[in-house]
């Protein structure tokens, strides 16, 4: 191989490494999944192959009042 592609693949790899193991990239889990009984909540709607869980413009019967006003002031859902 020659020095410019040894090269290029060697910046590869560095990059691969940096995203694969720098702590400033890690992914926290969603906040609302921390609100009580949140499942209760929401509803699913679809988004291409697979669905995406959204929040209804209105609170389900079965939603606890306390759920929904820290869902809706969460704002990390999209609107259904």
């Amino acid at each position: 191989m020659s020095r410019p592609t040894l090269m290029a693949m060697a910046v590869l790899f560095i990059g691969v490494l940096l995203a694969m193991f720098n702590p400033s990239m890690e992914v926290c889990p969603p906040s609302y999944l921390g609100i009580c009984e949140w499942r209760n909540c929401v509803e699913e709607k679809p988004a291409g192959s697979h669905m995406m869980i959204c929040l209804p413009e209105e609170r389900p019967e079965n939603c606890l009042q306390e759920s929904w006003e820290q869902l809706t002031e969460l704002n990390e859902l999209e609107p259904c």
